[in-house]
């Protein structure tokens, strides 16, 4: 017993005496009272940037306030053969006061133009400008561009696509089948064109509007016979182009009879060929917004609308009255009531606003994961990935939210901003992102383990350089293993930690031995 003590005591030791040199906090991030940090969600205030290519406006490119890696460039823009590119700055209230671009090899090695411009013209549907891209780079070879934009506010947003100077005409038969075969599926009688590329299959499951695919039959196709209609123009975003195969993605609201809104993303892979372009598949999601109506309540049900994954994040307090769950990137709390207080719905967060067509407010490249909700009903949460507005949009992260049902108030206990794509960022929140019984939360960022004290707001590292096969997780994320050193078969210590309680012991093998996380 007293070995066992030993060890878990020269761990802690190190675990407190851990320096965090890659995790950066905000400076709300502090100790007393008087600095508690309540959100007030302002507006989103990034400008949108849109490129002109193939004869069309497309590729909605969201801004960024730090600099991201390359993952970051998730569109690819085609350039007319004269190599000007006209891009369009919209949804930003002030003005610009400058712009420049920057064009690297898509492995960041190379940097092949850096241009500044000198005018650019300003009308009511925000700053339009021509990026005079020289003859540096290669036909048919793909490379990164950063667009940066200098508003008047200070702030300098920045906006990354992968840009392809090719003749090769595929693309545009691409985009333009995708449009068209978007736009017929609201027409009954046009939609008969498209049964060309229809492969029914008796096997699929037609019962759900939230996922039609070419398997799906004709009246899915055509939205199951309800009376929907798109609100707002369709957001066209050319994915992939790798030789003869390429992605395209459409994104827009569309509205039903009764006013219900829902969001709509169509993916298409299509492949070329000297005779026609083919439909390789075809996915439609369809999430329902969810209102929160009184009605949408059924005794001990909600009724959710319609849903692309019929599996929703859920948490509930041990005395199971309170329910806090996500659907469609909204944090909502079911409050099942008592004998002096009926059931009822809340919003506990939202990065929506009341217009459910702007593409800032409802970008879809975040989540938020439910830590934990008390008996009170105050739930803390994490929001992670792209930060759509408040005061740390434009930014890429995860930020901790506390709500106080006595209060009625949400507080930010911690934000740490990641160079990483939403993508990874969630990857790496899959392993690890915990709160412990011990007021510490642990989160994997990286190939590190970092713990956050909310009582105290201090930071620390648990764990550097882990990789695969160096640790494990439990699969409720309540205990934490890892050895030393990078190699998966060269350690002799392996670390345990309870993250519920942070007591920790060492694993040692006998003299000679080496051990090895399973």
């Amino acid at each position: 017993m007293s070995r066992m003590r030993k060890k878990a005591g020269i761990l802690l030791c190190v675990f407190i005496a851990a320096i965090a040199v890659c995790f950066v906090l905000t400076q709300n991030f502090l100790t007393g009272e008087e600095e508690r940090v309540y959100v007030s969600m302002e507006e989103a205030s990034l400008p949108v940037v849109y490129v002109n290519s193939m004869g069309r406006e497309m590729n909605p490119l969201r801004g960024y306030v730090q600099e991201m890696d390359q993952t970051a460039a998730d569109s690819l823009t085609i350039l007319p053969e004269d190599r000007v590119l006209s891009v369009r700055i919209a949804g930003y209230g002030g003005s610009v006061t400058g712009i420049r671009y920057e064009i690297r090899s898509l492995d960041q090695e190379q940097l092949v133009e850096r241009t500044a411009l000198s005018s650019w013209e300003m009308g009511e549907d925000g700053v339009r400008a021509s990026l005079p891209i020289q003859n540096l780079i290669a036909r048919d070879e793909a490379y990164e561009l950063c667009l940066i934009a200098g508003l008047d506010d200070g702030r300098e947003a920045r906006y990354y696509t992968r840009i392809l100077w090719s003749s090769d005409g595929r693309a545009q038969e691409m985009v333009d089948l995708a449009v068209d075969f978007s736009a017929k599926t609201f027409d009954y009688e046009q939609a008969r064109e498209l049964t060309t590329y229809l492969e029914p299959d008796p096997a699929a499951d037609n019962s759900s509007l939230g996922h039609v695919t070419l398997q799906s039959d004709f009246d899915q196709i055509t939205w199951g016979g309800m009376n929907v209609q798109p609100a707002g123009d369709k957001q066209v975003t050319l994915r992939q182009l790798d030789g003869i195969m390429g992605n395209v993605e459409l994104k827009y609201p569309v509205l039903d009879g009764v006013g219900n809104t829902y969001e709509v993303t169509e993916n298409f892979t299509m492949k070329w060929d000297a005779q026609r372009v083919y439909m390789m598949s075809y996915d439609r999601t369809m999430d329902q917004v969810f209102s929160g109506d009184t009605d949408l309540i059924s005794g001990k049900r909600i009724l959710l609308g319609i849903a692309a994954d019929p599996e929703i994040t859920v948490k509930k307090s041990e005395n199971e009255r309170y329910t806090a769950f996500v659907v469609n990137r909204d944090l909502w709390q079911f409050d099942r009531g008592d004998k002096d207080h009926d059931a009822s719905l809340m919003k506990l967060f939202s990065f929506r606003s009341g217009d459910q067509t702007d593409l800032r407010d409802n970008f879809d490249g975040h989540d938020i994961r439910i830590l934990d909700v008390d008996d009170s009903g105050n739930v803390s949460f994490l929001v992670c990935g792209y930060m759509n507005r408040g005061i740390h949009e434009g930014m890429v992260g995860a930020a901790c939210y506390s709500y106080s049902q006595e209060e009625n108030t949400l507080e930010e206990r911690f934000f740490f901003p990641t160079s990483q794509s939403y993508e990874e960022l969630a990857i790496d929140l899959d392993r690890l992102a915990k709160l412990g019984g011990n007021g510490m939360f642990y989160v994997y960022l990286e190939g590190s383990v970092y713990a956050v004290d909310l009582n105290s707001n201090e930071y620390l590292v648990v764990a550097r350089g882990l990789k695969e096969g160096t640790y494990a997780v439990s699969g409720d994320q309540s205990r934490l293993a890892w050895q030393d050193g990078s190699e998966p078969y060269g350690a002799e210590t392996v670390h345990v930690m309870n993250l519920e309680t942070g007591v920790g012991q060492d694993i040692h093998g006998e003299p000679g031995e080496l051990v090895k996380v399973l």
